[in-house]
């Protein structure tokens, strides 16, 4: 039989700015699309041919035939981040950050003729989920409708899960110092073999997207039951949260996670 209980423990949250973190920049990588410079694309002008855009911006990444007029179209996904030490020694999980950046070169006549751009931190598509946290984030009575709909139906759900949560800290002021750190939502069961040990505490600091999925997870002091400690990252990783509020919107940030197991 085995017995195991997850907590995170509130005193120990360590939120980034107030931490002894040092940090070191990871190199850009392109997720998505082709490489290329969005900068250069202001140098383009009204009347520049085919063979300047190239110079600026390399090939495009599609090309569109719309009547008279020909799109270049310049798209690449960004992933970058920081990698992070707690004093200096200890690992945390890196913060991952993703941008997309797309050009748009309208040609008539062999001759640019617009130039548009945007840059902008890509989303994850939309679910109830990240409705439910608009929702909150709005906080106006047709998100609080939203959320209580949610909440009071009959099957089981994260989603629900999340609506209760949500609806237990509507209302002012919303920035309580519980809004401030993640929440527990939603962990799946931890399934666990007969092993040779009678109990064993996990301690995980865990990145927590503003999303309140997990980004990253990582034991922080290494144990012997090798076996178990996969099972464990991966149940954490796995885990929701309600993410944590500040400023008037949800945003990332760190935990450390309990979890004692009992087997008998």
């Amino acid at each position: 039989m085995t017995r195991n209980w997850w907590t995170v423990a509130g005193a120990l949250f360590l939120p980034i700015g107030l931490c002894a973190c040092t940090y070191a920049k990871l190199p850009p990588v392109v997720e998505a699309g082709r490489r290329f410079s969005p900068g250069l694309s202001e140098q383009l002008h009204k009347g520049d041919d085919a063979a300047q855009v190239r110079t600026a911006l390399g090939e495009p990444y599609g090309v569109e035939q719309t009547g008279t007029a020909d799109q270049w179209r310049y798209y690449m996904r960004i992933r970058g981040g920081e990698r992070r030490w707690l004093f200096g020694f200890i690992r945390l999980p890196d913060s991952i950050a993703r941008s997309d950046y797309d050009v748009m070169v309208t040609f008539r006549e062999g001759r640019v003729e617009t130039v548009s751009s945007t840059a902008a931190k890509a989303s994850p598509p939309a679910t109830e989920w990240a409705s439910l946290l608009e929702a909150f984030t709005r906080h106006d009575a047709r998100g609080e409708s939203l959320v209580r709909k949610a909440a009071g139906r009959a099957r089981e759900s994260a989603e629900r899960d999340l609506a209760e949560a949500l609806l237990d800290e509507w209302g002012p002021p919303l920035q309580s110092e519980r809004l401030r750190n993640p929440v527990i939502v939603d962990i799946p069961r931890l399934a666990t073999s007969r092993r040779k040990v009678t109990a064993e505490v996990f301690l995980l600091n865990v990145h927590v997207g503003s999303d309140g999925h997990v980004v990253s997870a990582a034991l922080m002091v290494p144990s012997h039951q090798q076996q178990l400690s996969r099972e464990v990252l991966a149940n954490a990783r796995a885990t929701l949260f309600r993410p944590a509020f500040r400023a008037g919107r949800f945003v990332e940030s760190d935990a450390i996670m309990q979890c004692f197991i009992e087997l008998k």
